[in-house]
């Protein structure tokens, strides 16, 4: 009877000896893993915040490039009205835009001549020469290039050169020469913010209503 009574005793202190241990056990590993995740939650976190703003200043650093590079103008007319026509059609597509005023200088088209004689009495002849061999031609009379001869002009510079190599191919001795002229033309100038509106829908819809309407 003694030995069950002992054997009772020490199994209720082996079990009270059990549950302290183990407790204890949960316990320092319970606020552990509370401390560890908030931190585990804080970096992904931080994380996520790190790759939007990395995001955001890419989208700024290259917003700036992409608007100074993409200037246009619209027009090209010989008068000033139509561009203004024009700056108000865009108006009302919210595209902003200016009137500007720009001359430069353009080949209106191409020459192709024998070079001056000394006298009017050879330029004759050397047209009499010519046109036996199947060139008609034209004499000048005037200015820089006073008995010259004149044989053709082109719009073309192709067209200009292909006479130049018959001329050649003939041995008769000739030249080419571009006559320019200094054109005056309106053109609207569109602000950077409204650039991304012009798309090749408006174009389209502007080349048909606006002829000769050209881009730069």
């Amino acid at each position: 009877m003694r030995k069950v009574f002992l054997l009772i005793i020490l199994a209720n202190i082996g079990f009270l000896l059990w549950t302290l241990l183990y407790g204890n056990l949960n316990e320092s590993a319970q606020p552990e893993e509370e401390i560890n995740m908030p931190v585990v939650q804080l970096q992904n976190s931080a994380g996520i915040v790190l790759v939007r703003e990395r995001q955001l200043v890419a989208k700024q650093a290259e917003t700036p490039t992409n608007k100074a590079s993409s200037q246009k103008l619209l027009g090209g007319f010989s008068e000033e009205s139509r561009a203004l026509a024009l700056r108000q059609r865009l108006l009302t597509l919210n595209i902003a835009g200016s009137v500007i005023h720009k001359s430069q200088t353009v080949i209106k088209e191409y020459i192709v001549y024998v070079p001056p004689l000394p006298s009017l009495r050879l330029a004759l002849r050397k047209q009499d020469e010519l046109e036996r061999r199947g060139f008609s031609s034209s004499v000048i009379q005037d200015g820089e290039m006073k008995y010259a001869l004149e044989v053709a002009r082109y719009v073309n510079e192709q067209a200009a050169s292909n006479m130049l190599e018959r001329l050649s191919q003939s041995r008769i001795d000739s030249d080419l020469q571009a006559v320019e002229d200094i054109e005056q033309a309106y053109w609207v100038e569109i602000e950077q913010d409204s650039v991304r509106l012009l798309d090749e829908i408006v174009l389209d819809s502007l080349k048909k209503d606006f002829v000769s309407l050209r881009f730069e």
